[in-house]
């Protein structure tokens, strides 16, 4: 961890930094994994020693978010990690999938907030509420950060509650068109996809997917300035006004919001989420 140098100083060598970011196992539950789960926490454990844990101080100095770990990030299996090979996910078990939640945390809790809006919401949401041919469309190149999502619920006056949820989609030919606002939803000012839940005509929220993101006409995301915490994920405000969204894009199984299909995943995510290491829980 330290050495001495001749003049007396100490100094700190980089592998004992990062040998001690690693959390203790005071209860030595590493001995109840299976080898597949100590396989995959060994693997991404060694990711985030490489490459998150060297530059996570700096990208929270400037408030900017991590792109280059991105593919790096992708070939861990992380992303969609529960979900079947069937769509490019690595079909791991709840336990596996949660230990390496964790370990993104202790590197980066601003990289495990990215994850659990790609991974955990816009993701799962297709998964769960979306057609075969949604999931099959963006699901692989989620899995492998080739392509982002974001989640769009919570909104300036109803917060997170859906009763009281001002976005509207209205039915016109060919689709629907959404105009409303949405705050605080990571990673949609680089989005490729984005979830966007909307009161329908006969007052039953409905789930839609913007495809484009910011290049879409009527979509706009602006990044919210001066946080405090998790400088890196950037979270942003929405605004969209008269914008299209084609019949084959509305979330066919998201018939009210939809959320209780989240549910089953939900401890996975918890399992890492909010654990950064000491330190660093505002990374």
């Amino acid at each position: 961890m330290e050495k001495t140098r001749r003049d007396g100083a100490m100094t700190m060598t980089p592998e004992g930094t990062r040998k001690d970011t690693r959390p203790a196992d005071f209860v030595r539950s590493g001995v109840l994994l299976s080898e597949e789960e100590a396989r995959v926490r060994d693997e991404v454990r060694a990711f985030v020693d490489e490459h998150v844990i060297p530059g996570a101080a700096e990208h929270w100095d400037r408030a900017e978010f991590p792109f280059e770990v991105l593919p790096k990030l992708g070939e861990t299996g992380v992303m969609g990690g529960v979900f079947g090979e069937e769509y490019g996910c690595a079909g791991w078990s709840n336990v596996a999938y949660g230990l390496a939640i964790q370990e993104i945390a202790r590197g980066s809790g601003s990289l495990a907030t990215f994850l659990h809006v790609q991974s955990g919401l816009a993701m799962t949401a297709i998964h769960e509420l979306g057609s075969e041919a949604q999931k099959h469309k963006w699901l692989p190149p989620m899995a492998k950060c080739e392509k982002i999502g974001c989640f769009g619920l919570t909104e300036p006056n109803a917060g997170s509650d859906p009763s009281s949820m001002e976005t509207t989609a209205k039915i016109v030919e060919g689709g629907y068109i959404l105009d409303g606002e949405k705050r605080w939803i990571g990673n949609a000012s680089f989005s490729d996809v984005a979830v966007i839940w909307a009161r329908m005509d006969d007052g039953k929220v409905g789930g839609f997917l913007v495809e484009g993101g910011v290049d879409v006409e009527g979509f706009k995301a602006d990044v919210l300035p001066r946080k405090g915490s998790q400088r890196s994920a950037w979270q942003t405000h929405i605004t969209m006004k008269n914008c299209f969204v084609a019949e084959e894009n509305r979330l066919p199984k998201a018939t009210s919001l939809g959320l209780d299909a989240l549910d089953p995943h939900a401890f996975a995510i918890r399992g890492g989420m909010g654990r950064p290491r000491t330190g660093d829980g505002l990374l």
